[in-house]
């Protein structure tokens, strides 16, 4: 074969090598001498040769450049040596987002109460210094695996303690594994962290990064404790009043979180004691206030990602995750001004669960906020720490299954229908977007969780700090029953994600709510959760006029409820004689119901125990040995405490005819209303088919039982108050066989 068909020229591709004027005339060359290569490798025993010694002295030349070409862009790939002060900025960055990265796994866990729960940071690194900087390294780790001790861990990357509800988690485990793989630049910080993370002074809560070569400043001594512990208490006294009064939980709730009043700190003690000593750095405690750390008007972008990676790293998953979460959607919304409370945008999804979720694993929202252009993936060249902020957002909480009440037809096999309303898989991120000052020093832990600072830097003076936006997933709306229980039967399922802007004093009444509802909910378990529900839906469904309207009236039910209960108890208690006074006895069963308000029950339960006690102070109940041949042992006896009087007995009299008229209309009401009920209404078995018609009997005809009093008293009273016939009219006038008898009537015996 000639030459010419040997060396072809071959269509140009694109290419990473330089785009100077040479290198682009020498790119036909080269592509020739790649395709040569191949053509070699694909037939080594019999590739076409050239015939003449110039072709082949060209084809050497051509080869010969095409390895230095290579060797080139071998060499560029390289990362360039930097300097002293590059390695420092960017170890500084590093650790910036490893101490984010571990934050936000040190969630509170049920571990957590008595033991501890790991955590696990992966990351990224693809200069070797970098990372022997991050460490505080005096060059490249020459190691796979290592130990370092916590607090030599934690001078190195900062403050990590997380703030929780009357509490703080720390690093607890006494030295911080780290691997290191050279040959794809990964590494992965790992240990534990509890409520007790040894002791708080040995530990630096220094934010700003500090390389191991630097001296160490000595943590002061811890304030008193004192206060903190008058403050938790105080809390707690807030918590169950909260439980107590479910009607004023949003005023408790606002009043705790939105109007506490400030209380002076006491002076942080210095090392030597010395009142007169230099005071302590501020950087070594938590900033007073915070101001936002990007400006009003910037445009941002806001990436969503759904994944189901636990830690977060939705760039750097491995292969099986990424085929694992390519179902999920992702999406981004541009041009996003911060500050603009006129936006607001929709993404509905038909979301398709992987096999890990629908088997009891979790799924996650990752949203990623960005200033206008710039990338939330670190291998993106636009990609930068301080211009990137990511929250993580749970999508698939663990909740106990609602008891499901199967009913019937009793006389049919035809279920009733399902109740309930269709679940709104509805997901809200709201954008706190009015760039307030915030108190950071007495943020409650239920609003400080979404405030994030902005690592290693403050004002001039150290006690004002920097957060970036915050973002809120709003819950508060969520009932229940909005959630759908995922399992084989539900692979795919519709989500809609809602973005708007909202104040900061919106939302710090929708985080306080949120977190109160949550710890009433735990603190009560199951039948608290019923009650917080019907609360929000009532804020939901209500107009607000007529809302305040039922709060008034049930607070007045429950007043007039509680007076008539001591005034029926106090003439009970002292009556001694049944003159007029019908005895009816009311069989009122509820059947249970977990979705039954505690007013109401108590209410009942109350009217229930009274009229027991109403029963026993009329009559003596006893049980006593029956006659003999009798089939069953004992008999009860039903007596009334003392001799009925003449009187009592016609009030007994007329009570079995007031019994007798009411019956004539009230049982073939029953009657009727109990075969309608039969044949038509669903109940869950015999027993609740009658609790449930007596009940609504009740509510229907309840008028029914107030005849035979009525009765009574008429009967009664014809006699008590029977005419007079000395009585004098308006007239003046009386009986006529009476008239000699009045007249002779004197002042003295009249």
């Amino acid at each position: 074969m000639a030459t010419k068909d040997l060396i072809m020229a071959s269509t140009k591709r694109k290419s990473d090598a330089s785009t100077s004027a040479s290198a682009k005339k020498a790119r036909p060359a080269l592509d020739a001498a790649a395709d040569s290569v191949r053509s070699i490798l694909t037939d080594p025993t019999d590739f076409p040769v050239p015939q003449s010694e110039d072709a082949v002295r060209r084809l050497f030349l051509t080869l010969a450049q095409y390895a230095r070409s290579l060797e080139e862009q071998v060499e560029a790939s390289k990362p360039k040596e930097r300097s002293t002060q590059e390695l420092n900025a960017a170890a500084v960055k590093l650790r910036a987002a490893a101490r984010s990265g571990i934050r936000k796994q040190m969630t509170w866990k049920p571990s957590c109460k008595t033991g501890t729960a790991k955590w696990a940071y992966d990351g990224v690194c693809a200069d070797p210094a970098v990372f022997g900087a991050f460490l505080g390294l005096d060059g490249p780790p020459t190691f796979k695996t290592k130990k370092i001790p916590r607090d030599e861990f934690v001078n190195l990357i900062g403050d990590l303690s997380v703030a929780i509800r009357y509490d703080t988690l720390r690093v607890t485990s006494n030295d911080v594994n780290i691997r290191w793989n050279a040959t794809d630049g990964t590494f992965k910080c790992s240990g534990s962290y509890g409520k007790n993370g040894g002791k708080a002074s040995s530990i630096s809560t220094n934010d700003h990064p500090r390389s191991m070569s630097e001296p160490q400043t000595a943590a002061a001594p811890a304030a008193p404790a004192t206060g903190q512990q008058e403050q938790s208490t105080l809390k707690k006294f807030l918590g169950i009043a909260q439980q107590l009064f479910f009607m004023w939980a949003i005023t408790n709730l606002a009043t705790k979180f939105f109007t506490k009043p400030s209380t002076k700190q006491p002076p942080v003690s210095t090392k030597s004691g010395d009142p007169n000593a230099a005071p302590v750095d501020p950087w070594l405690l938590p900033p007073a206030q915070a101001i936002p750390a990007w400006d009003l008007g910037q445009k941002l972008d806001m990436h969503v990602h759904l994944s189901t990676s636990p830690h977060g790293q939705v760039f750097n998953t491995p292969i099986w995750q990424k085929q694992q979460d390519k179902d999920l959607p992702k999406f981004i919304w541009t041009n996003l001004t911060f500050g603009d409370f006129n936006v607001a945008h929709k993404a509905d999804f038909d979301i398709k669960f992987p096999k890990s979720v629908l088997n009891n694993g979790s799924l996650w929202m990752d949203v990623f906020l960005t200033k206008d252009g710039g990338s939330p993936d670190p291998h993106n060249a636009a990609f930068s720490s301080e211009n990137t902020h990511h929250v993580r957002k749970l999508l698939t909480p663990y909740l106990p299954r609602l008891k499901v009440r199967k009913e019937h037809k009793l006389l049919g096999s035809a279920e009733g229908p399902e109740t309930g309303e269709e679940p709104e898989e509805n997901i809200t991120l709201a954008l706190v977007s009015d760039g307030a000052k915030i108190p950071y020093g007495t943020l409650a832990p239920a609003i400080s969780e979404f405030v994030h600072l902005l690592p290693d830097k403050r004002d001039e003076t150290g006690t004002q700090g920097f957060y970036m936006p915050i973002v809120f997933s709003n819950e508060f709306w969520h009932l229940r029953e909005h959630y759908v229980e995922l399992n084989s039967t539900t692979p795919i399922l519709p989500i809609q994600i809602v973005f708007q802007p909202m104040s900061y004093l919106k939302f710090q009444m929708f985080a306080a709510m949120t977190s109160g509802f949550k710890e009433a909910a735990k603190q009560q378990g199951g039948s608290a959760g019923a009650e917080l529900d019907e609360l929000k839906r009532m804020l939901i469904e209500t107009n607000p006029w007529f809302l305040a309207l039922t709060a008034v009236v049930s607070l007045l039910h429950v007043l007039f409820e509680m007076l008539a209960f001591k005034s029926d108890v106090s003439h009970w208690r002292q009556k001694k004689e049944m003159v007029g006074v019908s005895i009816i006895i009311l069989l009122y069963l509820i059947d249970n119901n977990e979705n039954t308000s505690w007013m109401i029950l108590f209410g009942s339960g109350t009217g229930v125990l009274i009229e027991a006690w109403k029963v026993a102070k009329a009559v003596d109940i006893s049980i006593i040995p029956a006659p003999a041949g009798s089939l069953i042992p004992y008999k009860l006896v039903i007596k009334d405490k003392h001799v009925l009087s003449e009187d009592e007995k016609k009030t007994q009299e007329y009570d079995k005819l007031a019994f007798r008229y009411v019956s004539y209309v009230a049982i073939p009401l029953l009657a009727a209303y109990t075969g309608y009920s039969l044949l038509y209404n669903t109940h869950r078995g015999w027993y609740s088919f009658v609790i449930s018609t007596l009940t609504s009997f009740v509510y229907m005809f309840g008028f029914a039982q107030l005849v035979p009093q009525l009765i009574i008293n008429y009967k009664l009273k014809r006699w008590i108050y029977r005419v007079d016939p000395k009585r004098i009219n308006e007239y003046g006038q009386v009986m006529a066989e009476n008239v000699a008898a009045i007249d002779g009537e004197t002042k003295k015996n009249k």
